[in-house]
């Protein structure tokens, strides 16, 4: 693969390697040979991160201070140096060449007003370790300018406390892990949630557990918010219970910046289930899909705008 070979999201990719596309990438190049409704997009493989550091006038720098130990005592200096020199290095003009180019042939494949961009690290949704919510995801791109920005930040945050810590106790070298930059574009979802092919909660891999909520799904990601709770009987698609979520807040898109807002919930939409019984099942059957591709039990982040389902990322269950 060349050094800024962008990968297209929505034709088949050949190389599905961890080490090139990371783990969100990897699983979501074998999601579109399933066929899946994956949002189209594109991924800036390890190869660009690898180069922005090689060229960057704090190459040296980066490099001295991930060959020095790090640990609980110098976590949070390390990661301000380190991301300090991220975000003061000026991307090679070929990366920049490259990127516009995908966002021209994304924007020729489908309408785009927004992206996603999402980070895809290779230690990320492993079936050991998910590395789940320690890299940064950014929501509602509408420029390349903020495009530009949103993909240092990605990397940037590859070195965050919180991703630094989780290396640290879970003994990933930080120096060996490469990241990858997922973008897609950008659902406008009226509801969204979370769906296990296994009840981790009850550790019972008989059942499929979904939890919803409306607008975008961070708030079930982040923990802003009561979500709509779905137990279904994954031999027969019954569904066995619904427990109806509080639902007090919801994330939407910011219309005066780029960027998404945490509003109210209208009051009307919180003591009702977000989803229909039929979408329910719709969505159980693309789970047990995609489980029965990767042999393994899943964690799919889904979204739906305008009743059709798109799947964002699907990685192992790592708590059974």
């Amino acid at each position: 693969m060349g050094i800024v070979k962008i990968q297209k999201l929505y034709e088949s990719i050949k190389e599905k390697n961890f080490d090139i596309l990371g783990g969100k990438g990897a699983h979501l190049a074998k999601l579109l040979d399933l066929k899946m409704p994956v949002p189209s997009g594109f991924v800036l493989p390890t190869t660009c991160f690898k180069l922005f550091l090689e060229k960057s006038d704090y190459y040296q720098r980066i490099q001295s201070i991930l060959q020095n130990p790090i640990n609980f005592e110098n976590i949070l200096e390390v990661s301000k140096q380190l991301q300090d020199s991220i975000m003061h290095s000026k991307f090679p003009e070929k990366f920049l060449i490259e990127v516009e180019k995908a966002w021209e042939e994304l924007s020729k494949h489908t309408k785009i007003e927004y992206v996603a961009v999402r980070s895809s690290a290779t230690v990320e949704d492993l079936e050991t370790a998910s590395f789940a919510g320690q890299a940064e995801t950014f929501l509602c791109i509408d420029n390349l300018d903020h495009l530009y920005k949103s993909i240092k930040d990605c990397w940037a945050s590859l070195y965050s406390p919180r991703a630094l810590m989780y290396c640290l106790t879970n003994n990933i070298l930080v120096d060996k892990v490469q990241m990858a930059v997922i973008v897609q574009k950008m659902v406008n979802s009226d509801i969204a949630g979370v769906m296990f092919t296994a009840d981790v909660v009850n550790k019972d891999p008989s059942k499929i557990l979904i939890n919803i909520t409306w607008g975008f799904g961070e708030t079930i990601a982040d923990g802003k918010v009561d979500a709509d709770e779905i137990l279904i009987d994954k031999d027969t698609l019954k569904i066995l219970n619904i427990r109806i979520g509080k639902k007090e807040l919801m994330s939407i898109r910011n219309v005066n910046a780029c960027g998404t807002r945490i509003i109210e919930t209208p009051h009307n939409k919180r003591d009702c289930c977000c989803i229909t019984e039929e979408k329910i099942i719709e969505i159980a059957k693309i789970g047990l899909e995609i489980e029965k591709k990767f042999k393994y039990y899943q964690d799919i982040e889904f979204a739906i705008e305008n009743n059709e389902i798109k799947i964002l990322q699907s990685r192992p269950v790592t708590t059974m």
